[in-house]
């Protein structure tokens, strides 16, 4: 049987927990997200834990890696250190799926951010969204997406998911040409098809 990993990316704010809970209820497998471990080691700022919950985070999807079971990372790779988890899922034989969520603009993740806030949520500083942006975006195209097996990217601007592009590796094809056009634009890449 295929073991499958599907990892949930995007910068702050995008909405990527709000995608993975979807997921889960219809797919009852393990949920791997530094923010939730995080939360469950706080018992006020997360960001009081961020350190040890980081440490958590890749201990446990180490050990998910290491059972064989399917299961569901989230991760904003906004840096190249997930880079070596990736590698150790293809070394186990893991067929991995990235599901990119993104948004137009820093800007709208702060809006987003300061709104979950409000509600109880957690707070990501405007500098740390900012800039986890842009890098976030340009190692997904120009790094990450060549890493998967398949790879979705998502617009989540209109407050639903809105499929733009699907691929494999560095083929793929366009669903919505505007949202695709406007993230070429954000990333400060060419159309390659």
């Amino acid at each position: 049987m295929e073991k499958k990993a599907i990892i949930v990316a995007g910068p702050n704010g995008v909405g990527k927990t709000t995608f993975a809970k979807e997921y889960l209820k219809e797919n009852i497998i393990p949920y791997i997200s530094a923010d939730a471990i995080a939360e469950q080691m706080s018992d006020g700022d997360i960001r009081d834990v961020a350190l040890a919950a980081g440490k958590k985070f890749f201990l446990e999807l180490n050990n998910t890696i290491e059972s064989g079971k399917n299961f569901i990372v989230e991760t904003t790779l906004s840096g190249l250190s997930f880079h070596r988890a990736i590698q150790k899922m293809k070394h186990a034989s893991y067929n991995i799926t990235i599901v990119y969520i993104y948004l137009e603009t820093p800007e709208i993740c702060i809006a987003r951010i300061k709104e979950r806030t409000r509600k109880g949520g957690h707070h990501v500083p405007d500098i740390d969204v900012t800039r986890r942006f842009n890098r976030s975006i340009a190692n997904f195209w120009k790094k990450y997406k060549i890493e998967s097996d398949r790879w979705y990217l998502i617009c989540n601007s209109t407050q639903q998911f809105v499929d733009v592009a699907m691929g494999q590796k560095e083929e793929y094809s366009v669903v919505e040409e505007r949202l695709y056009k406007l993230f070429l634009e954000v990333v400060g890449a060419q159309d390659e098809r």
